[in-house]
């Protein structure tokens, strides 16, 4: 995750309320090309590298939004071709055929409660937010049902199989 100093902090703010308490990535990037700003560092300016970093993001929406319809205990559903490998160290990018897990118990549980991670962090941030509006407890529901089918999955044996 992005650790932003104080200074870039200070200037993000500085921006916001400057356009009435709202931001548009659009307005740090105008900031962030004047090489005094403090976001400038945050950004590849070097227009190769940008591009092909722009062309790597867009490759991930790609693999995300490659979707396959399977049929689990005779109902029908889509989920996705890919998911991260639970292989990769999780600061690297990779991704492995959801079909690919069925046949390795352990990597198809890690790949699971990575998913059950990410929803997680997730709910967290909603419930910091909910916390902030004073509308926590719906969201302290949810992810007590995340954190308690994570437990399962931990405690479980065995979570691949093939679907029927």
């Amino acid at each position: 995750m992005l650790s932003l100093s104080k200074e870039q902090l200070a200037r993000i703010n500085k921006l916001t309320n400057a356009n009435g308490g709202t931001i548009e990535p659009r307005q740090i990037v105008a900031d962030a090309r004047d090489k005094k700003s403090p976001l400038h560092t945050l950004f590849e300016w070097d227009k190769d590298k940008a591009h092909t970093i722009y062309l790597e993001d867009r490759a991930r929406e790609v693999i995300y939004a490659v979707r396959v319809e399977v049929t689990v205990s005779e109902r029908m559903m889509v989920v996705p071709r890919f998911v991260k490998n639970p292989s990769v160290p999780g600061n690297e990018q990779g991704y492995i055929e959801l079909e690919r897990l069925l046949t390795d118990e352990d990597a198809s549980r890690n790949a699971l409660v990575n998913e059950f991670e990410q929803a997680a962090a997730k709910l967290r941030r909603a419930r910091n937010i909910a916390a902030f509006l004073n509308c926590a407890e719906q969201v302290d529901a949810a992810i007590a049902n995340i954190a308690s089918a994570r437990a399962i999955l931990d405690s479980r044996p065995q979570v691949g199989g093939q679907p029927s």
